[in-house]
């Protein structure tokens, strides 16, 4: 974006940390309006009219269960299969808690009977229950978060125990209320039982935020919307622990942290069922991709292995037998058909068989890899080098009358003397031109015989086959009667 910067020691850092860190910002912000109401004795004593506060209460309870339901719902209904039991005994605690309070919105002072007549003490206690028996609740759901349970168990349990338990507080409450002791006074207000239990959820909140802090600070978004439900829930536990009437300002800001709070309850239910799955399914298709990239790259190369394993010699790491002969025959017919000259070398290591039977046959591949790679490099990409067998080596030169050949094979030849080993080798070279010899067949047998009469003449010689007999040019010592 224009103006913005992509440097992280500039603009780009501070965006990338106000982005990780964003979440923090409702805490501050309801601490300081919690601050005010306590500070400014005018806004925590204002009352609001009865009439005008009913069906304003109702409107903020609606939408707190509402949310609660909502997040329940998601879960339940986002992948039956699923048995994740963290996310099961979340919803279960929002469900439980929007359950209850359904029960305080019908309860609430001014509103028709439920059940039995409703008033200020009957809708306090089912306000108490349904902060207390949720936060226990999401604790529960937090050490499920921790210890990730791995039995089985029948995800219709959960619903079927809050239907279960919100049942019995709800005859509890309204059929026996003198079993409960008071949590509001008329003429009063709220009673030490009643602040004391409202710190009580303030306490079991913190307890069960506790596992969830270490990813919300590595940037995961469901464990920071459960964070800042909590808190939210936690300020407004905290509020209600100081209003003195139920239309007091107290009251309404103590309801306006709570759909705070399952706002964000709502939001990490979503995460947890709608967008999680998505998230892991977009990580699994791009891990898909990358194995097939990966896959493909090692198909490539292997196959590439096979390819040099099918067309090079393992030892010497030129071409094999079979790879030299067809090129060979592929540098035979482009020379035929274009009528150009073409020069191939056979050549044979001298004494071999004596430098194996002394040295050994470590000492012999070593002699084998020095040639070839000496051939190798003055070959380059202009000529082919192949292991022929045992220790002759062929090496096809396209383009190479015999004159050229013949130096570029007494070059090889003073290239390859020397070294820890004394060695020297052989060569035979036969040439194509204009139209003779006929066939690769016929060439290699010209080379062959024009080998054998270098050997014949004293080794360390190169002779080249002509169409009468091999001509010797001798490089070395006298002749000597015998091929190795």
């Amino acid at each position: 974006m224009p103006g913005m910067s992509n440097n992280p020691g500039q603009g780009g850092y501070f965006l990338h940390r106000w982005q990780s860190y964003w979440w923090f910002l409702p805490f501050p912000l309801a601490i300081i309006t919690y601050l005010l109401l306590c500070i400014i004795p005018k806004i925590r004593g204002w009352i609001l009219p009865a009439e005008n506060y009913l069906s304003l209460h109702i409107l903020l309870e609606g939408s707190s269960i509402f949310m609660a339901m909502a997040g329940a719902g998601i879960v339940w209904y986002a992948d039956p299969r699923k048995l994740d039991y963290h996310a099961l005994s979340f919803a279960s605690a929002l469900f439980l808690g929007g359950l209850i309070d359904t029960f305080h919105t019908l309860s609430y002072a001014g509103m028709p009977p439920f059940l039995t007549p409703s008033s200020a003490l009957k809708a306090t206690t089912f306000w108490m229950a349904a902060r207390l028996f949720t936060s226990l609740g999401l604790l529960l759901s937090s050490f499920v978060y921790r210890c990730r349970p791995r039995c089985h168990w029948p995800r219709q349990i959960l619903p079927a125990m809050v239907l279960g338990l919100a049942g019995a507080i709800l005859v509890v409450v309204t059929y026996f209320p003198g079993m409960l002791p008071p949590m509001y006074i008329p003429g009063q207000g709220l009673t030490p039982l009643k602040i004391n239990l409202e710190y009580l959820v303030v306490f079991i909140l913190l307890l069960a935020s506790l596992p969830y802090w270490r990813r919300a600070l590595q940037g995961y978004p469901e464990e920071q919307a459960i964070i800042n439900g909590q808190f939210m829930a936690m300020l407004s536990s905290l509020v209600f622990t100081r209003y003195q009437s139920v239309y007091d300002a107290t009251n309404l800001l103590g309801h306006i942290y709570k759909i705070f709070a399952y706002a964000y309850f709502y939001r990490a239910t979503f995460i947890l069922s709608i967008q999680q799955p998505y998230r892991q399914l977009e990580l699994t298709r791009a891990q898909l991709a990358a194995a097939y990239d990966n896959l493909e790259q090692l198909v490539k190369e292997r196959t590439r292995q096979l390819q040099e394993a099918a067309t090079t010699d393992f030892l010497t790491g030129v071409y094999n037998r079979r790879q030299i002969e067809t090129f060979f025959k592929d540098a035979f017919s482009e020379a035929r058909r274009q009528d150009k000259p073409l020069s191939i070398l056979l050549l044979d290591l001298d004494d071999f068989k004596i430098i194996n039977d002394t040295l050994g046959h470590q000492e012999g591949d070593r002699c084998l890899k020095r040639v070839a790679k000496t051939a190798r490099d003055l070959a380059g990409n202009e000529a082919a080098v192949g292991r022929f067998g045992g220790d002759e080596f062929l090496i096809v030169l396209p383009g190479r009358d015999a004159g050229a050949a013949r130096n570029w094979a007494d070059n090889l030849r003073r290239q390859v003397q020397g070294g820890e080993i004394p060695l020297t080798i052989s060569i035979g070279i036969a040439t194509y031109n204009h139209g003779w010899p006929a066939s690769t067949e016929e060439m290699l047998r010209l080379a062959d015989r024009a080998l054998y009469g270098a050997k014949a003449r004293g080794k360390n010689s190169i002779m080249l086959g002509k169409r009468e007999t091999p001509i010797w040019c001798s490089y070395s010592k006298p002749p000597l009667n015998r091929r190795n």
